[in-house]
């Protein structure tokens, strides 16, 4: 399913674009500093953040993650870097190491393009076997999980443009799957030590009870 393509039928037809889903997230953010030869790590933990999704932005999710454009887009970048070494390894007199490195570099972009169009399918397949709102619901909190994460990686880069942008790290669960003790489901880049999951909880405890679930506001 591309993007010229519609979205399964139900979903189509059951998710106006001004539908509203929200829920509270517990939010960490790493920041990794070094000075010579010593690195600094530290994790904080956010106030809790109530973030909503509208239909339209859960359309537009659902049919990105689809697509096969950018898959496909990374296959021919990786097989054209790979062409591209072969080609010019006896001109440039390139080393058997650097041609290995840009094999590995090629194999890298082409098998992230492939898990791209595997995932784009099962989505798609998942999609068209729902027929109800509760088995729509879990795919509603993975687009808005995914638009937490995005918005806190935008925010960082607000404030500190791109210092440290390499070292930093994300941490996004719904209050949910937080409620469950479900830590290793967070959307995330980086481990979250022991100390900052008591701090989770401890935050967890600041959000109503009705904030904890997903819930369609409108």
């Amino acid at each position: 399913m591309s993007n010229q393509k519609k979205l399964p039928a139900w979903v189509e037809e059951n998710l106006p674009d001004d539908a509203v889903w929200s829920e509270y997230f517990l939010i960490a953010h790493k920041e990794e500093t070094r000075s010579g030869n010593r690195v600094n790590i530290e994790q904080t933990v956010r106030p809790p953040k109530e973030a909503a999704i509208t239909g339209k932005e859960i359309k537009t999710y659902f049919l990105d993650q689809a697509s096969s454009s950018t898959g496909l887009i990374l296959i021919a970048v990786g097989l054209g870097i790979l062409l591209l070494a072969l080609l010019l390894k006896e001109p440039m007199h390139s080393s058997n190491g650097f041609l290995v490195l840009e094999g590995l570099i090629a194999l890298c972009a082409a098998g992230g393009g492939v898990y791209m169009l595997v995932q784009g399918q099962k989505l798609s397949k998942a999609l068209s076997a729902v027929t109800s709102w509760n088995e729509l619901e879990p795919f509603v909190e993975t687009a808005l999980t995914e638009k937490v994460y995005a918005d806190e990686i935008a925010a960082r880069k607000k404030e500190h443009g791109e210092t440290g942008a390499a070292y930093a790290g994300y941490y996004c669960i719904p209050a949910s799957l937080a409620s469950q003790g479900a830590f290793d489901k967070a959307k995330s880049n980086f481990g979250l030590q022991e100390a900052m999951k008591s701090a989770m909880l401890d935050a967890l405890e600041q959000i109503p009870a009705e904030g904890r679930k997903l819930a369609r506001k409108q």
